[in-house]
């Protein structure tokens, strides 16, 4: 179960780790899906429409109840994620459990939406606190670069910030997005 103790998990079973590791990618996508097709659904309409409508004002009011509307249901989706997987490690890894929607909803229920609400707002003040951090780290590093005749072009400035991103910042936030995961279920 998720914090009965902090043991560091063993890497001994591989096909095991495996097999655990997609039934997640199962339940990530599977509740990700619908936000994925309503953002495509919302993109391509968004075209038509802007080449069909001339009117200004009604494009930006289309754009703010779309841009709202994605919103919810990616916070619908976020919320139910946030359950659904720490559900499905709880019951000992058992993909139905991660989609039992009705027990999924008890325990939203049972711990709050506004915590989750919380969570979902400190996650998106970390991300952006990284881009931050990532976006002055990189001019540092091209300030210390520049007295010694190095100029960094465009390409080689996104794939530093690439390489930061996925190899030093997305492992921290990662673990802490799942260790308060794991906590705010354990309040159940």
């Amino acid at each position: 179960m998720i914090n009965v103790n902090d043991n560091k998990p063993s890497f001994n079973n591989i096909k095991e780790m495996l097999v655990q590791g997609t039934k997640l990618l199962t339940i990530i996508i599977i509740y990700n899906l619908p936000c994925i097709i309503a953002t495509y659904l919302i993109i391509v309409n968004n075209y038509i429409f802007t080449i069909v409508q001339t009117i200004y004002e009604s494009r930006i009011y289309f754009h703010l109840e779309t841009m709202i509307f994605l919103a919810i249901i990616w916070f619908i989706t976020l919320l139910l994620t946030s359950v659904a997987i720490p559900h499905m490690i709880s019951k000992n890894g058992s993909l139905k459990a991660g989609f039992n929607i009705k027990e999924i909803l008890a325990i939203i229920k049972k711990v709050g939406i506004f915590d989750y609400l919380k969570f979902s707002l400190l996650n998106l003040i970390i991300f952006i606190g990284t881009l931050i951090v990532i976006f002055i780290l990189i001019q540092v590093i091209i300030n210390l670069l520049i007295p010694y005749g190095i100029l960094l072009g465009g390409q080689v400035i996104i794939i530093i910030y690439i390489l930061i991103g996925l190899y030093l910042i997305a492992p921290i936030i990662l673990l802490l997005e799942s260790r308060g995961i794991a906590l705010i279920y354990n309040t159940k």
